[in-house]
């Protein structure tokens, strides 16, 4: 059911950018997640992508992210495999995001996980409020 739910999400922002306005961003705090390509959809809309994948002789790791955005407010869901012997787990978020133009091209931001669900085997805990808080760059291209 979960990867169900998740198929779902990803399809309906994946669907919300045909006419959207690209951009790149890049988060400054969150290490190998450090940025993707999102895309302002208008009316205060937007949804936000990113990977990161390794390869190696033992087999390969990965984390695909994508959030989607109203205003402030946001869900993020993140699918990862971070050790190559890990079963695939999930981390579901609800967030709130402050954001100031610099100027017309440059945006900053700063990002919080209000609430983060993590499947996680052994996860303890698995839920966690206020667990992150992020600063973003975001720029049009």
């Amino acid at each position: 059911m979960k990867k169900i739910i998740i198929f779902l999400f990803v399809l309906l922002a994946a669907a919300q950018v045909h006419a959207a306005t690209p951009y790149l961003y890049a988060n400054t705090t969150w290490g190998a997640m450090g940025g993707g390509l999102g895309f302002d959809l208008g009316d205060g809309r937007a949804v936000d992508f990113c990977a990161t994948a390794g390869s190696g002789s033992s087999g390969t790791t990965y984390q695909l992210y994508a959030d989607y955005f109203i205003g402030n407010w946001g869900v993020g869901i993140n699918a990862k495999k971070l050790t190559v012997n890990a079963d695939l787990a999930y981390d579901l978020s609800l967030q709130y995001a402050l954001e100031q133009a610099i100027n017309e091209k440059v945006t900053v931001g700063a990002s919080f996980t209000i609430l983060n669900y993590d499947t996680t085997a052994n996860a303890d805990p698995n839920l966690a409020f206020i667990s992150s808080i992020g600063a973003y760059v975001k720029m049009p291209f």
